[in-house]
């Protein structure tokens, strides 16, 4: 489908609607003269409203929208979408649950009424985007969970990441850029360099106050007990250490062992993740995950009852060899182990990874669906969300929570609430400037990294 717009350079707005609601017909911007073949929108900015003119399979309608929001440019775009998606609806067999909002993180649309309450956020949503009740209700909760974290945020504050980005095999619906079966030498001079970045930032880190700290990858369990003991050790001298929230994603319970948790634990870690995706052997060997289940129980119940730590669980929905009931059958079991997260995945299929197709047909939505009133039933709740382009059904992903265990490092990476400091390949840092928020990341090969910040010997460690 192409795409031309007429008096506004807002082509994101109209791109992103477009590939959301016909994701099937290609849509693209065409600059210059429109050609009135094949499958086209024209998209037209008048002083006061926007139109569009939408034509597909020789089918024609138009949508309109007014500039009621204000003047500026974040109306302009809003009436320039809204026109489109009504146009669009014309077209499609059913409403879509999400309407006309777009966009990685939905609270943003919606993050100026945070300190108000549930009702007024979902009057919002519906009014102005056209969401489901189901999805308004969704994304007001992760907005009330925003204004809530907001509290802790302030001058002076940020949140620190720091990226391993190595596996001990890639699973086949993995697009991140990670090293699978990395040796120990490999990792250890990882860390080296991991280790002389952090010297190289630390003047601007002791300047301000650690809130919360977090450890993914890729798979961080890869690490050694020492090489976890040598970052720590480091990291512990950091203002805000001691009281700031702490996590480590373990990730696979395979390559974690009794003793990483204890290390962990006693630089005052008390939030881990063990993932298993699913619950179902069988699917876990066909996405190339090979982790025992009795593994997985033994890490948890370590890190769960032995610790005491707070733990989150992935899943991921409708993985090839799943159906929508095994999915639910391993979120019940995940239910039961009572972790204090649950997190729940829509696959999205990447460039980058093995797998190459995904279910949909309405199935990914009904489990999406269903497994979140088991959610709720079990007292959890949602905290946050975001969405992914090529996902099943268009769905998203969720965190869940039980009351007063939401996740701060969560929450400010998804809403955006401050400054962060990445550490590590491939890792990325916000920091504002004057209300902007400006990026920087680090090179994303595990080698060039190595060779950038690897200055520190082994033996003077």
């Amino acid at each position: 489908m192409k795409l031309f717009l007429r008096g506004t350079d807002a082509v994101f707005a109209v791109e992103q609607t477009a590939l959301m609601l016909f994701p099937e017909l290609s849509p693209r911007y065409a600059p210059g003269k429109a050609v009135k073949q094949g499958d086209y929108a024209i998209v037209t900015k008048n002083p006061a409203y926007a139109e569009t003119r939408l034509v597909i399979n020789g089918r024609q309608t138009f949508g309109r929208a007014p500039f009621f929001l204000g003047d500026d440019k974040r109306a302009e775009q809003y009436a320039i979408k809204m026109s489109f998606y009504q146009a669009a609806l014309q077209h499609l067999g059913e409403k879509p649950l999400w309407g006309a909002l777009t966009g990685v993180r939905p609270a943003k649309a919606a993050m100026e009424l945070r300190h108000t309450d549930a009702e007024t956020i979902e009057r919002y949503l519906i009014r102005h985007y056209d969401l489901s009740p189901e999805k308004a209700s969704l994304t007001a909760e992760a907005v009330l969970a925003a204004g809530r974290a907001e509290e802790k945020a302030g001058e002076g504050t940020y949140a620190l990441y720091i990226n391993i980005p190595f596996c001990p095999t890639r699973c086949r619906y993995c697009s991140f850029i990670t090293r699978a079966g990395a040796d120990e030498n490999t990792i250890r001079r990882y860390v080296t360099a991991l280790l002389g970045e952090l010297d190289e930032k630390w003047e601007d880190m002791a300047k301000k106050k650690l809130v919360a700290f977090y450890m993914g990858g890729g798979t961080p369990a890869v690490l050694s007990p020492m090489d976890f003991q040598m970052i720590f050790e480091r990291l512990k001298f950091l203002p805000g250490w001691k009281e700031a929230e702490k996590t480590v994603e373990l990730g696979r319970a395979d390559v974690t062992t009794v003793d990483k948790v204890t290390v962990c634990h006693a630089y005052g870690i008390r939030n881990m993740s063990v993932n298993p995706q699913s619950m179902t052997p069988e699917v876990l060997e066909l996405a190339g995950r090979p982790v025992s289940l009795d593994r997985f129980y033994l890490i948890y119940q370590h890190c769960h009852m032995t610790t005491g730590m707070n733990l989150n669980c992935d899943l991921i929905a409708l993985l090839p060899g799943e159906t929508p009931e095994s999915h639910l059958d391993s979120l019940r079991e995940i239910i039961d182990l009572r972790p204090e997260r649950i997190s729940v995945h829509s696959l999205a299929i990447k460039r980058t990874a093995e797998l190459d197709q995904i279910v949909g047909h309405g199935k990914v939505a009904d489990v999406i669906r269903r497994g979140g009133e088991m959610l709720r039933e079990a007292g959890y709740k949602p905290y946050y969300l975001y969405r992914q382009k090529n996902t099943a059904d268009g769905t998203e992903n969720v965190g869940w929570a039980l009351p007063g265990k939401e996740h701060l490092y969560n929450i400010w990476m998804m809403e955006e609430l401050g400054e962060v400091i990445a550490l590590g390949a491939g890792a990325v840092s916000k920091k504002f400037v004057d209300g902007h928020m400006i990026r920087e990341s680090n090179v994303k090969e595990p080698g060039l990294y190595i060779n950038k910040w690897g200055s520190v010997e082994f033996d003077d460690i």
